[in-house]
C-alpha cells in the first residue's frame, strides 16, 4: 500500500512541467533624494584649519544633521582632494584632528559653553588596502556643546602622482546598524568634483 502511494506521488511530480520558472521579485534599487541634503564646497586649507594640506572639498549634509533627535544628526559625507600622496592611518589622524580641532574651535567661540583648546581626538585604523575606519571624539559646537562620538569611514584613492582623494562618511550612528549608513553610501557615491 505504501509503495503504491509513493508511486502516485512520484507520478504527479514528474507530470508537472519542469520548465516552469517562478520569477524572483525584482530588487528595488536604493535611492536617496539628495535635493534634501545641503551641499557645500570649500577650498583647502580652510580658514579654521590653516595647517591642513592644500586641496578642495565638497560636502553633503543629511537633512537632520543639526537636529539632535534625528537619526541623521551630525551625519554627512565629504569628498576631499588633498595635495599629498603618501597617506597612512597616522597621517589621516593628523589631518582629521587639524580639521575638527579648527572647525569645532572656530564654531564654539563665544558660545555659552567652554570647549578644550584641542576639542577633537581621532582614532583611525586601516581595515584593508585603501579602506579606513575610526572614531572622532569631539563636541557639538553648532548646538548644545555636548560631547560627540562620530564614526568615520574613509576610502582613499590616488589622484595623479601627488594628490589623494578621501571619500568620507560620518555619523554618530554605528556603521551598518542604522539605515543612515545606506544613505551616506549613496550620497558619497554621488559626489564628484566639477
Amino acid at each position: 500500500m505504501f509503495f503504491a502511494v509513493y508511486l502516485s506521488v512520484l507520478a504527479v511530480l514528474f507530470s508537472c512541467d519542469s520548465k516552469t520558472e517562478v520569477a524572483a521579485p525584482a530588487e528595488e534599487k536604493f535611492r536617496v533624494d539628495l535635493s534634501t541634503w545641503t551641499p557645500e564646497v570649500i577650498k583647502l586649507p580652510p580658514g579654521f584649519a590653516p595647517k591642513m594640506p592644500k586641496g578642495r572639498e565638497t560636502l553633503l549634509f543629511a537633512p537632520g544633521w543639526r537636529k539632535p533627535d534625528a537619526e541623521d544628526f551630525w551625519s554627512y559625507v565629504f569628498l576631499m582632494e588633498i595635495e599629498e600622496s603618501d597617506l597612512d592611518s597616522k597621517r589621516l589622524k593628523e589631518i582629521f584632528e587639524l580639521y575638527f580641532d579648527g572647525l569645532i574651535g572656530a564654531v564654539g567661540q563665544g558660545k555659552a559653553f567652554d570647549l578644550p583648546a584641542d576639542p577633537a581626538d581621532v582614532l583611525i585604523r586601516r581595515n584593508d588596502g585603501a579602506h579606513y575606519s575610526g572614531l572622532v571624539k569631539t563636541y557639538d559646537a553648532f548646538g548644545s556643546g555636548d560631547e560627540l562620538r562620530l564614526h568615520v569611514v574613509v576610502d582613499t584613492e590616488l589622484s595623479g602622482a601627488t594628490a589623494t582623494i578621501l571619500r568620507v562618511q560620518i555619523s554618530p550612528q554605528e556603521p551598518g546598524k542604522i539605515e543612515i549608513w545606506r544613505s551616506l553610501k549613496f550620497a558619497i557615491d554621488s559626489l564628484h568634483f566639477e
